[in-house]
């Protein structure tokens, strides 16, 4: 019996540790939203990005947060599941980070109200755009090669599948940013 508790409290601590984690970004975002809005007020030029941007990378970044905290829940599965669902969940938390980098940029540059400053913070989010193409790229091979070596495991199949078409939205919206500020030019 105790040792079922033992094993229970783990998984239950990660449970409760993403979901705070959870809740601190929406918390940060909240902030970085209203603070964008007050800034925005005060301003009166016209930014290259907007609050539309935002809300798309934020909107897209909690449902990757969703999945990683789905993926993290498979990991207490059999032990070649818990293998492929850790390939997944590392992958996962890179693209994560850097479409979380990519968003708190948009926000900044949505809300400058200077010329100069605006131009600094687009200058950083064209090299963040390029640098998330080549890091999306390698992960999208992992994720790929992941699915094949667990082509038995319906789970990982499933999350797999789920985590790619996130992984090309995420491109999409960052091309399409990257574009708008002209780091990017469309295919």
């Amino acid at each position: 019996m105790l040792r079922r508790e033992l094993h229970y409290i783990p998984s239950r601590l990660h449970s409760v540790e993403a979901f705070r984690a959870l809740a601190a970004m929406r918390c940060i975002h909240g902030i970085v939203f209203w603070a964008a809005l007050l800034a925005f007020a005060q301003s009166a030029i016209a930014n290259v990005l907007d609050l539309k941007d935002y809300e798309s990378i934020y909107e897209l970044n909690s449902r990757l947060r969703i999945v990683s905290i789905d993926v993290s829940k498979d990991v207490e599965a059999a032990t070649k599941t818990q293998e492929c669902m850790i390939r997944l969940g590392g992958s996962l938390d890179v693209i994560i980070a850097n479409v979380s980098q990519v968003a708190t940029l948009v926000a900044l540059a949505a809300r400058m109200v200077h010329k100069e400053d605006e131009s600094s913070v687009l200058e950083r989010l064209e090299l963040q755009t390029q640098v998330f193409q080549g890091i999306e790229k390698d992960h999208r091979r992992i994720i790929e090669l992941t699915s094949e070596r667990c082509s038995g495991d319906s789970a990982t199949g499933a999350k797999s599948s789920e985590i790619l078409r996130l992984y090309s939205e995420a491109t999409m919206l960052v091309q399409s940013i990257g574009t708008k500020i002209g780091a990017i030019t469309p295919k």
